[in-house]
């Protein structure tokens, strides 16, 4: 059955041929459907033609980041946008709060929440968009960092003691504790990423001795450090786990090449043989992005752009993909897109069940070889 199954999926997307680029709803492909499709988001109205994704919804259905537009600052700025339903909407110029720029980091689950960061009169502040209605979500001095499937949001604040992080949701704020020994006043705790639960956060801290350290935030247990691969004196944690437990990332050794490392509670710090540096990772962890490369335990570290023309899909006119999220089943992947002319745009991809589609490749070459050895047998 499984043979049979996985033959089919073959045939399916070696016969269908996607262009990219195409504007409003997906034609081919939403989640559960058998092929393959490559969406370039377009950009908002006014300045220079620029869209980032740097977000995807857990159910992948909807897309946040910025774009180039005047309805900020008429000599042109970065204007937070939300795609859904193949509509690119411009989220700032509806509020004073608003500030020249705005760029959205992190939508919950359905897309009808945005957390995005704005610069109002000189200071940092965290907004959230919320069907339409902008409001703080922190006070000034304040970044977001990303916002997990259920609505809750991690930020970072420079306002009062120094350098703070909390998780906040709809019924409560959490602080990050800084790692022992830490010193709020100077490095402090900074979170860069949380989890899709939404109890989960990684980032980096001041801690004992003035040595900087990444750590995995969890509720209930805390603060722990990820530690160091040897040889390493600086750790960047760049993805983590829906439930908390997966956390990869890169050391820098003082000479050397540097190193990519995954984390569990359960072996700590480890190697991260054959993997990429992951920008983000599905709620399991079974499949990661990162720039211009695609990671699964089956067949490891594969570059993106040839593994999406083996899927049929056309990527005339772009120079090379920049992944930068996933959604949490690892089906849909968003980023952006370097065109040869030097445009940036964003991207959706939507693939089929995720393990079919990254094993599609080699089970093509595999199928060819099996056809050609065929024909030399009848001869």
């Amino acid at each position: 059955m499984r043979a049979s199954w996985a033959y089919s999926i073959v045939l399916i997307l070696a016969t269908t041929h996607v262009r990219a680029g195409a504007a409003g709803p997906l034609s081919l492909t939403e989640r559960g459907a058998p092929t393959p499709s490559f969406t370039l988001l377009g950009d908002l109205p006014g300045g220079a033609f620029m869209s980032r994704a740097t977000a995807v919804s857990a159910d992948g259905s909807t897309v946040v980041g910025y774009s180039t537009s005047t309805a900020l600052n008429p000599a042109g700025s970065d204007e937070a946008f939300r795609w859904k339903d193949g509509q690119l909407l411009g989220l700032g110029g509806g509020s004073a709060m608003s500030g020249l720029y705005s760029r959205a980091v992190g939508v919950n689950e359905t897309g009808s929440t945005v957390i995005l960061n704005t610069l109002v009169f000189g200071l940092e502040r965290a907004l959230l968009w919320q069907d339409g209605v902008m409001s703080t979500a922190f006070s000034e001095l304040s970044t977001a960092a990303g916002m997990a499937t259920t609505g809750n949001y991690a930020v970072k604040s420079w306002l009062g003691a120094g350098v703070q992080s909390y998780i906040r949701s709809d019924f409560q704020t959490v602080q990050i504790p800084i790692l022992p020994g830490g010193d709020h006043q100077g490095f402090g705790v900074q979170v860069s990423a949380i989890s899709s639960n939404g109890w989960s956060a990684i980032g980096k801290s001041d801690s004992a001795g003035n040595v900087i350290q990444s750590f995995r935030w969890k509720a209930g247990i805390g603060t722990t450090p990820i530690g160091f691969l040897p040889g390493c004196t600086n750790n960047e944690v760049t993805a983590i786990s829906g439930d908390g437990d997966l956390v990869v990332g890169y050391c820098t050794p003082d000479m050397g090449v540097g190193q990519l490392f995954r984390w569990t509670p359960a072996t700590g710090i480890q190697p991260f043989v054959d993997g990429i540096g992951a920008a983000a990772m599905s709620d399991d962890g079974s499949v990661m992005v990162g720039g211009n490369w695609i990671w699964d335990p089956e067949q490891g570290a594969r570059e993106l752009m040839p593994l999406l023309s083996s899927w049929g899909v056309d990527l005339t006119g772009i120079f090379i993909l920049h992944a930068t999220d996933i959604s949490a089943s690892g089906n849909v992947i968003v980023g952006n897109a370097e065109h040869v002319d030097g445009r940036i745009q964003a991207f959706r991809l939507v693939v089929p069940e995720p393990a079919s589609a990254i094993l599609l490749a080699p089970m093509l070459m595999m199928l060819r070889r099996g056809a050609k050895d065929r024909r030399a047998t009848k001869r």
